[in-house]
C-alpha cells in the first residue's frame, strides 16, 4: 500500500470498531507491523479455551469479524492492545470496500486468495467460527487447508512466543475438528506432550 492511500484511511476508534460489529457490519483491518509479519490475536471462548485470529502480512484490508464473533474481539485485550499500539488500523467496511476496487488490491487478494490465508482474506460474508448449538463449524474448520493441514494447526506449532504447553491446550480446545493430517503433522513437528498426545489420537484412528 502507498503512503497516499494509507493516508487516506481514517482509523476507527475502539469504540467505532466494536459498534459496527454489534450493528452486524464486518470488521476491517489492516496489518501495521514493523516489521511486516503475519499478526496472530489471541481470544478467549467462554469456557476460557483460546483461538487464534490471524491478520496476515498484507497490505489491503482483512476482515478479522470472518474469524470469529466481534463480541469476543470485544472482550480481547490481546485485540485491543494491538489497535492501541497500532499494529492493526481498524477502517470502515465501506472504505475497504472502496479500497478493494483498487487494480493491484485486486491483485494481492488473488495472491492470497492462492496462499494458506484465503479464508482471511478473500471471504465477503462472515461466517462465525465459535461453535454453538444452533451453529456449524468452528475456527479451524473455516480455515483454508494448505497441503490439508488447517492453517490454525501450522500456526501454533510454529509459534515461538508461547509455550508448549500452551500450545498443546490451544490444540486439545479444538481437537474434534483434527484431520489425521493434522495430528500427523503436530506428531512430526511438536514436541513433548502436545506430541504424544497427537501420536495417541492417530493409533485410535
Amino acid at each position: 500500500m502507498t503512503e497516499t492511500r494509507e493516508m487516506r484511511m481514517k482509523k476507527l476508534s475502539l469504540e467505532e470498531t466494536f459498534d459496527l460489529a454489534e450493528a452486524g457490519k464486518p470488521v476491517y483491518v489492516l496489518n501495521m507491523s514493523k516489521p511486516k509479519g503475519d499478526v496472530s490475536v489471541t481470544v478467549f471462548r467462554p469456557d476460557g479455551s483460546p483461538m487464534l485470529v490471524i491478520v496476515p502480512k498484507t497490505w489491503i484490508p482483512v476482515c478479522v469479524s470472518d474469524q470469529v464473533q466481534p463480541k469476543f474481539l470485544r472482550d480481547s485485550s490481546d485485540f485491543r492492545k494491538s489497535i492501541m499500539s497500532g499494529m492493526l488500523f481498524p477502517i470502515h467496511p465501506d472504505q475497504a470496500e472502496e479500497f478493494m476496487q483498487d487494480p493491484d488490491a485486486q491483485e494481492e487478494r488473488k495472491r492470497l486468495h492462492a496462499s494458506k490465508y484465503a479464508e482471511l482474506s478473500t471471504t465477503t460474508k462472515g461466517e462465525f467460527a465459535l461453535r454453538k448449538e444452533d451453529e456449524v463449524g468452528t475456527f479451524v474448520d473455516q480455515l483454508e487447508k494448505v497441503d490439508n493441514i488447517k492453517i490454525v494447526v501450522r500456526d501454533i506449532v510454529g509459534r515461538s512466543d508461547i509455550s508448549d504447553q500452551e500450545k498443546y491446550s490451544m490444540l486439545r480446545a479444538d481437537e474434534d475438528t483434527l484431520t489425521k493430517d493434522d495430528l500427523e503433522f503436530i506428531v512430526a513437528n511438536g514436541l513433548g506432550r502436545m506430541k504424544e498426545w497427537a501420536a495417541s489420537k492417530l493409533d485410535k484412528m
